[in-house]
């Protein structure tokens, strides 16, 4: 790795075990100074009390994904268990992330979301509104109609519940700025986002925490 770390060692396993007790004895095996995991909660809470009835796991040097950033998932793993975890989340730089939020409720009331359906939606629509500024699905021509309705090349800024009036602006191919649910992303001549946010967060007492003056931005 770039700055001298390595992988201390690779552990799978089955998400619907009955336990875990193997595979967390060969997890503390490893040579280490830290745990990473790349899991689900319901997995995970059966991962954690063999990890600790093991004695050698140290939540405190422990780093999850955004998966672990929610208040249910540290109710269905066990705050005990999670104290002192860290992780990293993509963060949003959306204007009306809780306002989408209410309308999905409302629109789809039985079902249960997850962390991520506000860039699902978001990448749907500029997928969509590329297409429609590039009037093409070649792959040339979509990436230029992202840099188009990203905000590269400036424009007026349509939000989630604009649609409309982004798509008729897209369509005469003027440039837009979509601020989507989790926030605009720009694009590269490539098509490739040019930067995101992280959030970097940490359990106590059962509490999410975050400081925004650790906030990682590319």
């Amino acid at each position: 790795m770039a700055n001298g770390g390595h992988i201390g060692g690779t552990v799978l396993w089955n998400a619907g075990a009955a336990s875990y007790d193997s595979e967390a004895a060969a997890l503390v095996k490893t040579k280490r100074d830290a745990f990473v995991f790349i899991d689900y909660p319901d997995s995970f809470a059966k991962m954690a009390p063999a990890l600790t009835r093991t004695k050698k796991w140290d939540p405190k040097t422990t780093f999850m994904t955004e998966a672990f950033n929610d208040d249910s998932a540290v109710k269905t793993v066990g705050a005990q268990y999670m104290e002192g975890i860290r992780g990293t989340s993509a963060k949003t730089n959306g204007t009306d992330a809780a306002a989408w939020g209410t309308a999905f409720k409302k629109a789809y009331p039985t079902n249960p979301g997850t962390f991520v359906d506000g860039s699902g939606f978001d990448a749907a629509v500029l997928a969509c509104l590329a297409g429609i500024s590039a009037g093409s699905t070649n792959v040339k021509a979509l990436a230029k109609g992202l840099r188009n309705v990203g905000g590269v090349n400036g424009g007026t800024a349509y939000s989630w519940n604009q649609m409309a009036a982004a798509v008729k602006d897209a369509a005469a191919g003027k440039a837009i700025t979509y601020n989507g649910v989790w926030g605009y992303t720009k694009f590269d001549k490539s098509g490739d986002p040019m930067g995101g946010a992280f959030e970097v967060w940490s359990i106590k007492s059962g509490v999410i925490i975050h400081d925004s003056k650790l906030d990682v931005t590319f």
